[in-house]
């Protein structure tokens, strides 16, 4: 029954800017099966539903069809049946066997017929992203803003012959996020979604689904709060629900803040797309609302655990010899999000001074150069901060010059939690490859 809410919420919202006073049924009425519904390609399926039955894509419902469908949900929804999945978006099945039913009980709750017009409203509201997954929040403006993508849609629709039809959710992702980036232009808003379209079966084309973390990129930029809770579904044959989970935004916007902050804001606003694509590809978005909430965690990219730790074998030592662009983005990425997950923006410098001063170590002793290259690279091995501390004794007895800034080194590691460990040297030790490939360069 979320989408009622969901579908409410934004009524009010649109009554508000509009200066209107539509009942659910009337915004049904007028503005939204006028555009879903009424016409041969419909901008959403509903499974089960008096618009789809019947229906043939070989040769869609007429005018007169078309009414005579809305004119059977109508009824539907006057009648005396209470509101099942067939007619009320959200709600169980029919019966008490049906896969998506829900819990058996004697209670009849009192449904009006302004929630389930409400249900359809809000059904058209979800966020869409990658894993089959849409997302609801309640939240006035960011539905607001995905109903302003709403006519576009259809006038894709209508432009577009072998357009794939039936792909609100979709669209939604794919329109939120773009209408929330810098690249936006509200003088010409399908220009960016033109290049959202791919090619599908059958010589079509269709709208690509989005990631969850360029909506919540977008969120994070646009809106003020410190947590938004969303409700996670997947509306179909098979009803899935993960439930309401909360995403922290001051978190999942700090990788892309220190990303602007440490690499500069051209670098990252040249390479923009690339850079959000990078965060979060680690793990699913179901594995992410696992841990119950989202935040920098969830953003961990893709194949940077084997700089880390990993499970077997020895961590990956990171190699900046003759980097492309694609993987100098990479690393940056990598050492950003590492960075954000510290969430002590002076660690930075603390790496930096630990992996020049490790370099310095290495470069003190032209004699013993590759004994001193395996020491650090101990220290940079270590698995826990036990092995660390243990692995600095003995380079700095020998250290010279740097003993002081190795052993503030030790120190910052002594008093760090142990879950900030890993990330802390793994930090050090790109920090350490970067330099190391600096000072290659130049004594060529």
């Amino acid at each position: 029954m979320i989408a009622s809410v969901i579908g409410k919420t934004f009524l009010k919202e649109y009554n508000r800017r509009e200066k209107t006073d539509y009942s659910a049924e009337e915004f049904f009425d007028k503005i939204y099966h006028p555009l879903f519904y009424d016409h041969e390609k419909y901008m959403q399926w509903m499974t089960n539903s008096p618009f789809v039955q019947g229906y043939r894509s070989a040769s869609p419902p007429d005018k007169t069809i078309r009414l005579e469908k809305l004119a059977n949900l109508k009824q539907k929804i006057s009648g005396d049946d209470e509101p099942d999945a067939s007619f009320a978006i959200g709600f169980p099945a029919a019966g008490e066997t049906g896969t998506t039913s829900g819990q058996v009980t004697t209670l009849s709750p009192v449904v009006e017929d302004e929630d389930i017009y409400a249900s359809w409203i809000g059904g058209g509201l979800g966020i869409g992203i990658k894993g089959g997954f849409s997302i609801y929040f309640n939240h006035p403006e960011i539905l607001w803003k995905v109903y302003e993508g709403w006519n576009l849609y259809r006038n894709f629709l209508e432009e577009y012959d072998n357009l794939r039809p039936n792909q609100i959710d979709t669209w939604n992702g794919q329109w939120f996020s773009y209408a929330c980036s810098k690249e936006f232009n509200a003088a010409f808003p399908e220009t960016g979604m033109r290049n959202a379209l791919e090619p599908a079966a059958g010589g079509n084309i269709q709208f690509k689904t989005q990631q969850w973390t360029e909506v919540m990129f977008g969120i994070a930029r646009q809106f003020k709060e410190s947590q938004i809770t969303g409700y996670v579904f997947s509306l179909g044959q098979m009803n899935t629900t993960i439930g309401f989970i909360p995403f922290e935004l001051p978190d999942i916007a700090r990788p892309l803040q220190f990303y602007s902050e440490l690499f500069g804001e051209n670098d990252f606003l040249d390479s923009t797309t690339k850079i959000t694509r990078m965060y979060g590809t680690a793990h699913s978005f179901r594995s992410a609302c696992q841990k119950g909430v989202i935040g920098t965690s969830a953003l961990e990219p893709k194949d940077l655990v084997q700089y880390m730790q990993p499970r077997r074998g020895r961590a990956k030592t990171p190699d900046f010899r003759n980097a492309d662009q694609e993987k100098e983005i990479t690393f940056k990425v990598y050492q950003t999000w590492l960075l954000a997950m510290l969430n002590n923006k002076e660690l930075w410098d603390h790496a930096d001074n630990a992996a020049k001063a490790y370099l310095e170590y290495v470069e003190g002793s032209k004699k013993a150069s590759r004994q001193r290259t395996n020491a650090i690279d101990q220290i940079l091995d270590a698995t826990n901060k036990r092995t660390f501390i243990e692995a600095n004794i003995e380079v700095i007895e020998n250290a010279e010059g740097v003993a002081q800034k190795i052993s503030d080194i030790v120190e910052q590691i002594h008093l760090m939690p142990e879950d900030n460990f890993r990330y802390f040297k793994t930090l050090i030790k790109f920090r350490y490859a970067f330099w190391k490939n600096q000072q290659q360069g130049e004594n060529l």
